[in-house]
């Protein structure tokens, strides 16, 4: 994959997506994904990445390429629009922690379903796929 790390507001992550279009457009595969590597939700100061699926890796300054390892994860798909997930983030941590499940970031949201490059369709309508990670140490 490739990516672009950013630090500040959720809503920036459109910036680091609109970045990695620019320059890996001829070169992706799959869908958006955006990493977020504080557990907790932050107002300011977040660390997270816009990330998208690429045929191969690139040396371009400020875009990190690296592969996804699989590890246990579990997965929740939410509904609705951007901004809306608490409810469903809510859900999977109450789900891993009442099976003791030690959740390590990053937090991961697929893009399944959302706005296209010139449309922003029916917020209601989008998909997001929602994955916790945790130790190897559990299992399903």
């Amino acid at each position: 994959y490739g990516a672009v790390r950013v630090r500040g507001t959720y809503d920036q992550i459109g910036k680091g997506f609109s970045f990695l279009y620019k320059h890996l457009h001829s070169l992706m595969i799959g869908k958006a994904y955006g990493f977020y590597y504080d557990m907790e939700y932050k107002e300011v100061d977040a660390q997270f990445e816009a990330v998208i699926e690429i045929k191969k890796p690139v040396a371009i300054p400020g875009i990190i390429c690296s592969s996804i390892t699989p590890i246990p994860a579990v997965t929740l798909l939410h509904k609705g629009p951007y901004g809306t997930q608490g409810s469903s983030y809510f859900k999977i941590f109450h789900y891993c922690s009442s099976r003791g499940y030690t959740m390590k970031p990053p937090l991961i949201e697929q893009f399944i379903k959302g706005p296209g490059m010139f449309l922003k369709g029916n917020p209601k309508n989008y998909l997001t796929r929602i994955t916790v990670l945790f130790d190897r140490g559990k299992s399903i």
